[in-house]
């Protein structure tokens, strides 16, 4: 609970620091008008914090964000990270220096001694009289704008909508600091020219309001930089003293085993070991591509929290697996990474349980084309495709509207699954569907082909329901949602047995009880399969399209 507290209070003080920055560049971007229009956009913009609430709002964000930025960082069990978080924290380390002479320069010197920091002052002291701290001033913006970006964008890439405005919002970003700096350049050169010419007179800076407003600034700079020596001295006391803290040890299915102090979470522990290990938000907790699966070890773990919690319901996870990032194992652990260290956003997405591997009563169906090679062999290589592309269509098509999912094509053959988020009944009854429609189909294929066929298109149909393993198998963009065994080879020994049947359709009894059908009217046969050490009650059926399936 208290670290999602911490994630929370740094996300949201991050939010209002950089909605001060979008403003302060919008305010700049009215540079490409005039500098009166700057100095009435500042108006607005003073209004809104220079207040009692916007300044402790503003300046209570500001130091909150950078306390935790540096609390994590020494808090860190390894500083390997992705290069977006080495970015985002090395940026962060870096702008509070310039943010110092900013600030110093122009809030500090209004409390101060009242100095009137008007656009056209700046302007003049950054484009004319002190030219080196507008170069510093353009640097601190890029530093500040991208450690921003970078953070919103591991926030908001989650949310669904994201990705469809990603193009709008990716523009935005890029626009923005630019019309800022265009802005700054076109009221650098007006403030310049008036200067030249006599309309404008800067103000005069006493030697006691620029050496106060020195001390205080080399004081800040002085307090920042021991905080953040600070930091790195803590971590090497602790890496100096690491032999004192009692380790345990965090396994991996590749024999990798890691010694790490208590409270190391498993994602910490990979990067530690230099082992990939996915992990799209940065270990956060905001996505579920560090997800494992804990074999060993799980008892000693605390319950997950209500942040943890959230996002292994979103995602659909059973009660074995965790996210690595928010897990900190007090005892030795045995873990499963179950995404490959290359995951994207999507594997973040809410995805069934059973994408990670999972066993399942399913119906499968298998369906072939009858002789499809002395069709082929007679055919240009071009009618072959054409052909199949409309067999494949009219498949396809019949498994979609059926409630079923097609598994794979293999050479003229169909794999589809049924009842994967259903019960067995609406399995089986699904399965019977598909298969009416596809002789249906086939009926309607082979009128509309019948010029370009030299016989009409016959297939053979084999459906059985069993328990399956389902998964995300295969490998690269090759992988997709498919099942293995026993069932499966059955349901494919029964539509190859079609042959001898001289049939268009065998369903496996099993198939025909769950789904409640009685098929008096059919030939019913007990066959061997091999691999199956008892025969198979099954239901030969000549035409798919004979029965009737009443619906789900």
């Amino acid at each position: 609970m208290k670290a999602g507290f911490y994630s929370k209070i740094r996300l949201w003080s991050g939010v209002v620091v950089y909605t001060f920055v979008c403003m302060h560049l919008l305010n700049h971007s009215l540079g490409l008008i005039s500098i009166d229009a700057m100095e009435r956009g500042r108006a607005v913009f003073v209004l809104i914090w220079r207040n009692p609430f916007g300044t402790f709002l503003l300046y209570s964000s500001f130091f909150a964000h950078l306390s935790l930025v540096l609390i994590t960082l020494a808090n860190r069990k390894t500083l390997r990270m992705s290069f977006g978080e080495s970015t985002q924290t090395i940026f962060a380390l870096i702008f509070p220096f310039g943010l110092i002479l900013h600030v110093m320069g122009t809030r500090g010197a209004h409390e101060l001694f009242n100095f009137d920091d008007t656009y056209q002052n700046e302007l003049y002291t950054l484009w004319v009289d002190q030219i080196q701290f507008g170069v510093m001033n353009s640097i601190l913006i890029v530093l500040v704008w991208v450690h921003g970006t970078i953070g919103l964008y591991f926030w908001l890439r989650f949310k669904g909508w994201f990705q469809r405005k990603i193009s709008y919002l990716y523009a935005l970003v890029v626009i923005l600091p630019v019309t800022a700096f265009l802005g700054f350049v076109s009221g650098g050169r007006e403030i310049k020219k008036l200067y030249e010419e006599g309309y404008y007179v800067p103000p005069k800076l006493s030697h006691e309001m620029v050496d106060t407003v020195l001390k205080y600034i080399f004081i800040a700079l002085i307090v920042y930089l021991i905080l953040i020596v600070t930091v790195f001295i803590f971590r090497i006391i602790k890496w100096v003293n690491r032999k004192r803290y009692k380790l345990i040890k965090i396994s991996y299915p590749d024999g990798t085993i890691v010694s790490v102090e208590k409270g190391t979470t498993v994602l910490e522990a990979s990067r530690i070991a230099g082992k990939p290990h996915a992990s799209v938000c940065g270990g956060k907790g905001r996505c579920s591509t560090c997800r494992v699966r804990v074999t060993y070890g799980k008892e000693f773990l605390e319950e997950p929290s209500y942040e943890e919690k959230k996002v292994l319901e979103r995602v659909g996870l059973n009660f074995n697996t965790r996210l690595a990032c928010q897990i900190t194992p007090t005892h030795d652990l045995t873990v499963t990474p179950l995404l490959p260290p290359d995951s994207s956003i999507k594997s973040s997405r809410n995805l069934p349980s059973y994408y990670d591997g999972a066993e399942q009563e399913i119906a499968i169906l298998f369906a072939d084309i009858r002789a499809f090679t002395s069709i082929a062999e007679k055919k240009l290589p071009y009618d072959v495709v054409f052909v199949l592309n409309q067999y494949f269509k009219t498949m396809g098509k019949a498994v979609e509207i059926s409630g079923g999912k097609i598994d794979k094509f293999i050479g003229d053959g169909v794999m589809a699954l049924f009842g994967i988020q259903k019960t067995p009944k609406e399995a089986c009854l699904s399965a019977l569907r598909a298969a009416r429609f596809m002789s249906e189909g086939i009926e309607d294929l082979n009128f509309h082909l019948k010029e370009d066929l030299d016989r009409p298109i016959k297939i053979g149909i084999g459906i059985h329901i069993g328990k399956v393993i389902l998964g995300d198998m295969g490998y690269a963009q090759s992988k997709s949602i498919t099942a293995i065994g026993d069932s499966v080879n059955t349901a494919s020994r029964l539509e190859s047995l079609n042959k001898d049947f001289q049939s268009e359709l065998l369903v496996s009894k099993k198939v025909l009880d769950i789904a409640e059908l009685e098929l008096k009217n059919f030939i019913s046969k007990e066959v061997n399969i091999k691999g199956r050490k008892e025969p198979l009650s099954i239901c030969v059926i000549e035409k798919a399209t004979n029965i009737n399936i009443p619906s789900v």
